[in-house]
């Protein structure tokens, strides 16, 4: 978490990309994503938080291709869409959809 957070925070959820160089993993109470890249020896560096624009992500999930990523924003009713940067891991909004208490997405 970014320092200065101090309020209450669960992980919900973890993916790694298909190449191996990045894990992402689901903050509910920051309501982010953590972007890892995980290094040479096994490390994970941070390199970043990207907002899930909505609270409560109860699941996210990288697109076959890899060049997206979707988060279920169960408390507000939302999924949001990332495109994904393969190079650096950073997410880049792109859009997002109502969903009645979205809990999982699926490809």
């Amino acid at each position: 978490l970014p320092e200065g957070f101090a309020e209450e925070n669960t992980c919900a959820d973890i993916h790694i990309s298909d190449d191996g160089n990045f894990l992402y993993a689901s903050n509910r109470g920051h309501n982010s994503i953590a972007i890892f890249s995980i290094e040479s020896d096994g490390n994970l560096k941070i390199r970043g938080h990207e907002s899930t624009r909505g609270n409560g992500p109860r699941n996210f999930a990288l697109s076959p291709d890899n060049a997206y990523l979707l988060v279920a924003n169960q408390l507000t009713d939302n999924i949001v869409s990332f495109k994904r940067d393969a190079g650096s891991g950073k997410l880049e909004y792109i859009t997002e959809v109502s969903a009645p208490t979205p809990v999982c997405i699926l490809f």
